[in-house]
């Protein structure tokens, strides 16, 4: 095939083997720039652009810790251990039927035979501005428009 490649090439007139080579060097041309350069390119910019956002998405994170740690830096201390501070609350609270019991040095358990539904949920919510925060709450129906409950609370910054 070569050798035919060869008699055709050699029969063509001096002006056409210039002209031919000419078009050979063009096709070469067009195909590394449209199947290399071009995708390299392509390649490189798609990269450069994510990384751009890579490093938006680290700022941000970043920006997030940093507040996460100061809101922990700026964490309520607790007068006294959470389970007294609990008792002490739901005793002024008006729950005297509570029953509060340490579960480690963080978190309490507490059962609420019979509460109004408004008053618990106040008191819960007063509780987060002291820093202690439900981590599980169960209600039950009781009688009249009553609820028990029970539930786990964490303390932050104990």
């Amino acid at each position: 095939m070569t050798a035919n490649l060869k008699s055709w090439f050699a029969g063509r007139t001096k002006r056409e083997r210039y002209m031919l080579l000419v078009m050979g060097a063009l096709m070469a041309i067009v195909i590394v720039w449209l199947g290399i350069v071009l995708p390299v390119n392509d390649a490189l910019a798609a990269a450069k652009r994510r990384h751009a956002e890579a490093l938006e998405t680290e700022a941000t994170i970043a920006r997030q810790v940093g507040a996460i740690r100061s809101l922990r830096d700026d964490a309520v201390r607790l007068p006294a251990p959470l389970a007294e501070v609990v008792t002490q609350s739901a005793a002024e609270a008006g729950f005297t039927g509570a029953q509060v019991s340490a579960v480690g040095s963080d978190a309490v358990d507490v059962a609420i035979p019979a509460a109004r539904p408004q008053a618990l949920f106040a008191w819960i919510d007063g509780l987060r501005g002291r820093g202690i925060f439900p981590v599980s709450l169960a209600m039950r129906a009781g009688s009249g428009q009553t609820v028990s409950a029970e539930m786990r609370l964490k303390g932050r910054g104990v």
